[in-house]
């Protein structure tokens, strides 16, 4: 955590934004394996080909599932995250590092603006994360799925892409301070083109996700 500054600044010299995507991939995955817990990933192969306007869309179920996306699935990706994190110190300068776009959960003109904006980030080749469960699971089940998730990927036409986590919730259980190590599988689904969802109204597509999300999980955990 105190090498951040120091990322940042060799990252304002050479630019690009790729040494700080290289440092965090490799930072992701020592802060992992300091848990002693093993990585699994699925469907690697089912990743999109384009460099950019991709949406990530993952179930959420632990505070490991961000260096899980950065250090297993893709290190450019940037989060959506709430607001009031940004204000923590140390954490905030990282989420200012990896450029994460703040939202709050409270509805309001403002925030749909906010919304629009991400989808010009989009359309300009950024990939992007979002957890549409808002919040995480206690026992790895899933929670609600909001469907204003995915108004930026509507506006900016985005490939999305599910991606399913199962057993970070077990490394440091919600309201627990021990962590455990245990077997984390990451499945990345088939990308769904913009053609795909631009038909369906968006409480049908959040429904649709969560069915996504419930194949992922019968096809590929057996306990």
């Amino acid at each position: 955590i105190l090498l951040i500054p120091f990322i940042y600044i060799f990252d304002k010299i050479f630019r690009g934004g790729k040494f700080i995507s290289l440092t965090m991939k490799f930072m992701s995955k020592l802060v992992v394996w300091g848990t002693f817990s093993i990585v699994e990933v699925v469907g690697k192969s089912e990743f999109p080909h384009s460099s950019g306007n991709i949406v990530f869309v993952v179930n959420h179920q632990s505070y490991f599932d961000i260096p899980l996306i950065l250090g297993w699935v893709d290190s450019r990706t940037r989060f959506v995250a709430r607001e009031n994190l940004f204000s923590v110190p140390i954490l905030g300068i990282w989420m200012k590092m990896m450029r994460c776009i703040p939202i709050s959960r409270k509805a309001s003109r403002e925030e749909l603006r906010r919304f629009d904006n991400i989808s010009k980030i989009l359309i300009d080749g950024a990939i992007i994360t979002v957890f549409p469960e808002g919040t995480r699971s206690i026992d790895g089940s899933f929670g609600k799925i909001h469907t204003s998730a995915f108004r930026p990927a509507r506006i900016a036409k985005s490939v999305i892409v599910p991606v399913f986590l199962w057993g970070s919730h077990k490394i440091l259980p919600r309201g627990k301070k021990t962590i455990r190590p245990t077997k984390v599988k990451i499945v990345i689904g088939e990308p769904i083109e913009f053609e795909e969802y631009s038909s369906s109204a968006p409480k049908e597509f959040a429904e649709q996700i969560l069915a996504r999300f419930n194949e992922m999980k019968s096809n590929n955990i057996l306990t």
